[in-house]
């Protein structure tokens, strides 16, 4: 039997969609697999608590840990004593700092996270890493066995109905400059409210920043919006805990992805954007160029007035936009599910007993 462990399973995280994908592509193969959870929360099917697994686990199963997050003590000692196979899939952790003037809670959770991190090398025979640099710090902890897995996206998600209502409201004649993320200081919020100030000063009066994620950060989502109201930077929308379809409907609506976060493990709305054919600018930080490639445009400068520049001649220079989504169209084609999912049933396959 294989299983997969998952702290929480939610719908529309893309841990969990990645989760489900596995879970579905293996029982296509013939292979029986279940999903391990903790947390008591929504029912599905195929899916079963710690306790019942620990009740039923044999020496010749497998275990898939999906590591994100730090596990309660009594998970992570009874994760090492299980007597199956074990592999992780790591997703990566926010480095408790960015925290810090926040959150002490989340800081203090993200360092422990990242003290079980190292002693996980002792505990599994194998870890994956969604990106490059998932796996390179893997391998500095001393991990054995160290491959990359892309994230499994599911691109025909995005063909679903976008929010109509919305996306005439947004196609009004001003340019519209999105971000997607956790409102959380690693995604440095404000450097991309910096660049947008400049850009609408500077080249266009008529655009506007669309800022969409979770904003239960209060004590950062306070200061954004302080920082916005005493400067008098108009026409920036914050939009929290959106339908789908209201997501659809912001990229569809995009003319440029701006991207300013200093710690990804993967960055999924990189891919989304391409999707789109969103043009894309980030700045260089962890696994964003590989993730990105040759899809947008990735600069290490952070000043604003240049960042503004930048974009404005996005903006302006129509074959510099299509030379991008050719690029984006060929990237994504890293991503394809068949492929990852070929590549992720043979290595599986190389711990099954």
């Amino acid at each position: 039997m294989i299983y997969q462990y998952v702290h929480s399973l939610k719908k529309g995280d893309a841990i969990g969609n990645e989760v489900v994908a596995i879970r579905e592509y293996l029982l296509n193969e013939k292979m029986d697999n279940l999903i391990v959870k903790f947390a008591p929360d929504y029912p599905q099917k195929g899916t079963i608590f710690v306790d019942e697994f620990e009740k039923n686990v044999k020496a010749d199963d497998l275990l898939i840990v999906h590591y994100a997050w730090v596990l309660p003590d009594l998970i992570w000692k009874k994760m090492k004593a299980f007597p199956c196979k074990k592999i992780m899939i790591y997703h990566n952790i926010t480095p408790g700092e960015f925290f810090t003037n926040y959150d002490k809670k989340t800081a203090k959770a993200a360092i422990a996270a990242r003290q079980q991190l190292a002693e996980g090398a002792r505990v599994f025979d194998a870890a994956w890493g969604v990106s490059r640099y998932n796996c390179e710090e893997l391998t500095s902890l001393g991990y054995k066995n160290v491959a990359v897995v892309p994230l499994l996206i599911s691109f025909p998600d995005y063909q679903k109905e976008p929010n109509r209502v919305l996306m005439d409201r947004l196609n009004d004649g001003y340019t519209n400059i999105l971000f997607v993320g956790r409102m959380v200081p690693n995604k440095c919020f404000e450097d991309i409210i910096f660049a947008f100030s400049e850009y609408k000063k500077q080249y266009n009066a008529q655009s506007r920043l669309i800022l969409v994620g979770n904003d239960d950060l209060r004590t950062y989502v306070y200061k954004l919006k302080n920082f916005c109201r005493d400067q008098e930077i108009k026409d920036v929308l914050f939009r929290a805990h959106c339908p789908f379809s209201d997501i659809l409907a912001y990229y569809r609506s995009a003319h440029l992805f701006l991207c300013m976060s200093e710690h990804e493990g993967f960055c999924v709305p990189l891919i989304e954007s391409m999707i789109f054919e969103v043009p894309v600018m980030a700045y260089s930080a962890c696994a964003v160029p590989d993730t990105l490639g040759d899809g947008g445009i990735c600069f290490t400068d952070k000043d604003p007035s240049k960042v503004a520049g930048v974009m404005n001649a996005l903006f302006t220079n129509d074959s510099l936009k299509t030379a991008m989504i050719e690029n984006q169209k060929k990237q994504l084609q890293r991503f394809d599910h068949k492929v990852i999912l070929t590549e992720l049933l043979e290595k599986i396959r190389q711990y099954q007993n």
